[in-house]
């Protein structure tokens, strides 16, 4: 079983009321750290590859000599379990919640992947050339730059599952949005819509998953639902590519949209058999920083 330690180790450090907010400002990070590593780095490649990987590899050995000296062990106490046990995997898999969290966030991500894949094909057929996509996209990190770091705050006190049903049909009235438009200004209009279910979902998902988890066995939940994400970017071109192949590119659009309403539905669904644990013994001692 795959681990993600670094996910838990925000959920050992961070209340759970505190986590989307966490959660926003770490993929807000992620993304503006993107952004300028693309300047950066056609910068540095075009005076020398060689000072490109020093650099990389001086701020590489930096954060890590921040982490080594700033941040002490975050594990909760508890009994020493192998990542690898299948005693491990097995509480993961009988946890049904988490299994169903799991499999509709597929769904999302079949859907949200198409951004690269569905989307920059179907901007071709309608004469958006390459600079332009690029330009079109600069839409969608740019409101993740903008929006992402105050979206915690405003998700913190909502219910994780009602906040990803809302994402989720945010998101696919985004996608379907393209099987009727065909210029750069409705296309930047439909990525602005999308972009806003992907600012709400990353910070939710997160958080649900970290509730979810058993202290012992957060690393293990945190890697499994990862494993979602690389499923779906695997499966998304050759989805998107067989149905605009077979169908249309508005069918793809069309599909999109089916399947985030049906997600959200099953996660809104979920809300019963999620329980609250903000206001639990757990989350009242946790630490609040984040």
């Amino acid at each position: 079983m795959p681990v993600n330690r670094g996910s838990a180790t925000v959920a050992d450090v961070v209340s759970s009321a505190a986590r989307p907010r966490a959660y926003g400002l770490i993929y807000w990070a992620v993304n503006l750290g993107a952004s300028i590593a693309a300047f950066l780095g056609g910068v540095l490649a075009a005076h020398s590859y060689r000072v490109l990987f020093a650099v990389d590899a001086l701020t590489t050995a930096l954060f890590g000599i921040v982490l080594w000296a700033a941040l002490p062990e975050t594990r909760p106490t508890a009994p020493a379990h192998d990542p690898a046990d299948p005693g491990a995997v097995r509480s993961i898999l009988r946890d049904h919640v988490f299994v169903a969290v799991s499999l509709l966030t597929l769904g999302f991500c079949l859907v949200f992947f198409q951004a690269f894949v569905g989307l920059p094909i179907d901007m071709r057929m309608h004469g958006i050339s390459t600079s332009q996509f690029g330009s079109l996209m600069a839409v969608n990190g740019l409101l993740i730059v903008v929006l992402q770091p105050f979206v915690g705050e405003i998700i913190r006190e909502r219910s994780r599952p009602l906040m990803l049903a809302l994402a989720s049909l945010v998101l696919g009235v985004g996608f379907g949005l393209n099987g009727w438009v065909g210029t750069a200004l409705a296309y930047a209009g439909a990525i602005a819509v999308w972009t806003i279910g992907e600012i709400l979902f990353a910070p939710a998902s997160m958080s649900l998953v970290a509730d979810l988890a058993p202290a012992h066995l957060r690393g293990q939940y945190q890697g499994a639902f990862a494993v979602v994400f690389t499923a779906a970017f695997a499966a998304a071109p050759a989805l998107g590519g067989y149905v605009i192949a077979h169908a249309g590119a508005r069918w793809l659009w069309i599909g999109c949209f089916a399947t985030n309403a049906a997600v959200a539905t099953g996660f809104f669904m979920l809300r019963p058999f999620t329980p609250e644990r903000r206001n639990s013994p757990e989350a009242a001692s946790a630490p609040s920083q984040g």
